[in-house]
């Protein structure tokens, strides 16, 4: 029984010290390879002054780097904080201030600017990517950590508001791992390809899940180079391609110049974005061989939910059931059960549950809670949506993104719904903003050819699918929509290049 999730990787050191464990780049480590690596890294921590408890933030991308320094952190009794390395550095220095870190891993320009911009008092050393024969100091001393400890603190993307530094215990990401390898059915025999971002939940969990089952990793650079994605998928055999729609809707578009033989692929998993029928006819046709999971989760407990492959067609518009040692409930603003198809608020109950937001403990106290009927803590999820008759969970949206619109709840998904119907368009968003009149801007953002898609064409589609309170009150029409690093459509962006017009100010009433 593992007691840590460091004790995952120096278990499949044991059993497959041979075993490829990782590809990234020109570099190919053994599970010796990387277990040597590791340990030198942690040494190098704990020289470094990093005891157990520290937080360890590392900011250098999908590089080889960030895969040894995030198992050094946990070998060396530390709390591991991967942050994207694309942001701003005024932001990963809010996230060094933020959680107190003792070391800093990062890219040597990432570094020079942050040291420029002043480090937080709390960092003693710190580690620049590039001058790898720098970083490794010998065997880490033992350390005394369970799994009640900390293992990670991951940031949430800030979609919605600020990020905020997600407590994981050991226990929090074992009981996830064991899950995810169950109804996943992961094995040793696997290759992972994984080109999401460390940084986020989905990407990081795809190297712990390979690592724990003597898989092989093969790590890309990120999204942008599909063709490159697709070609590793046949190079090296990958069997589990995880990936988000953006991500599939790349390998579409550069399908059109062949593919190559990808029938080693068994099974497809996305999250982070619904996956629209479109979405799920264009992975059928790429890869006709595989099994496709539609999946739902958080970042404060992993996973929620995940669709049986079986049930894609059953179940259409559904992000599945409760993962394996989990439950799941929807409640409304009382608190109580809703029956099937009412909307409401979604509660998770299972070991996944994180232990909090880091130095938030009011924001945590919202979150965490009494489970409503079983009693013991849970977590509100803050998003909503149903349940239907066998219990499969219907994602609606988040209740921070919902407004109240003349005395009515505005689910912005409802909206992109109908505008995803009309003719040409592509993808769409719905950004709903309260204005200080009392009147709402509701701005539309659709992603289409603007020479065959207008707003009059929009506007008449949402004439015909929606109630006068819900139609939108603008639309813009987009080649593309922005995205954060974790593939989300990036609303925040969206709103800052294109405000709230002062035409949005004009009197509640006007047409939409």
């Amino acid at each position: 029984m593992h007691r840590t999730l460091y004790d995952v990787l120096t278990a499949t050191v044991d059993s497959h010290p041979d075993k490829l464990a990782l590809i990234a780049g020109p570099h190919r480590l053994t599970y010796r390879d990387l277990a040597a690596r590791v340990a030198g890294l942690a040494g190098r921590l704990q020289a470094d002054g990093v005891r157990p408890g520290d937080r360890v933030v590392i900011c250098a991308g999908n590089r080889v780097e960030t895969v040894t320094a995030f198992w050094a952190a946990l070998a060396a009794g530390g709390v591991a904080v991967v942050v994207g390395h694309e942001q701003r550095p005024e932001r990963v220095r809010h996230v060094l201030a933020d959680c107190a870190a003792t070391v800093l891993l990062a890219l040597e320009p990432m570094a020079r600017s942050l040291t420029g911009l002043g480090l937080p008092a709390s960092v003693r050393a710190v580690l620049p990517v590039g001058a790898e024969d720098t970083l490794f100091a010998g065997t880490p001393a033992p350390v005394d950590v369970i799994s009640e400890d900390l293992a990670a603190l991951v940031y949430t993307s800030g979609s919605t508001g600020d990020a905020k530094g997600v407590m994981l215990s050991h226990a929090n990401m074992l009981t996830a791992l064991d899950s995810l390898n169950e109804y996943l059915r992961n094995g040793p025999e696997d290759v992972f390809l994984c080109a999401l971002p460390l940084a986020f939940d989905y990407g990081l969990y795809q190297m712990i899940m390979a690592f724990s089952q003597g898989a092989t990793l093969v790590l890309e650079r990120d999204m942008s180079l599909p063709l490159q994605v697709v070609k590793d998928i046949a190079r090296y055999r990958c069997t589990v391609v995880p990936g988000v729609p953006v991500l599939f809707e790349l390998v579409e578009q550069f399908s059109r110049f062949g593919m190559p033989d990808v029938s080693s692929v068994r099974c497809l998993t996305n999250t982070g974005a619904a996956l629209l029928p479109r979405h799920i006819a264009a992975i059928r046709r790429l890869f006709p061989g595989a099994d496709i999971y539609s999946m739902y989760g958080v970042t404060e407990c992993k996973r929620c939910t995940y669709l049986p492959p079986e049930l894609l067609d059953v179940k259409p518009g559904s992000v599945g059931q409760a993962i394996p040692n989990t439950q799941i409930l929807v409640v409304d603003e009382q608190d109580r059960p809703c029956p099937p198809y009412q909307v409401g608020q979604l509660v998770v109950r299972g070991g996944t549950v994180m232990q909090g937001y880091w130095g938030l403990p009011d924001e945590t106290a919202r979150k965490i809670r009494e489970h409503p009927v079983r009693g013991g803590r849970c977590l509100y999820t803050g998003d909503y949506g149903y349940l239907d008759e066998d219990g499969h969970f219907f994602f609606k949206g988040r209740i921070d993104e919902v407004i109240k619109v003349r005395g009515r709840k505005l689910i912005p998904r409802d909206v992109e719904e109908v505008l995803r119907s009309a003719p040409g368009v592509a993808e769409a968003s719905v950004v709903c903003t309260a204005l200080d009149d009392g009147d709402h801007d509701i701005a539309a953002f659709v992603a289409a050819d603007p020479a065959a898609v207008d707003a009059s064409a929009l506007r008449a589609a949402c004439r015909s699918g929606l109630e006068t309170w819900q139609r939108p009150t603008r639309y813009e029409v987009l080649a593309t929509l922005p995205r954060n690093s974790n593939g989300k459509v990036d609303k925040p962006e969206l709103l800052r290049r294109y405000p709230v017009p002062t035409a949005a100010l004009a009197p509640a009433g006007a047409p939409c």
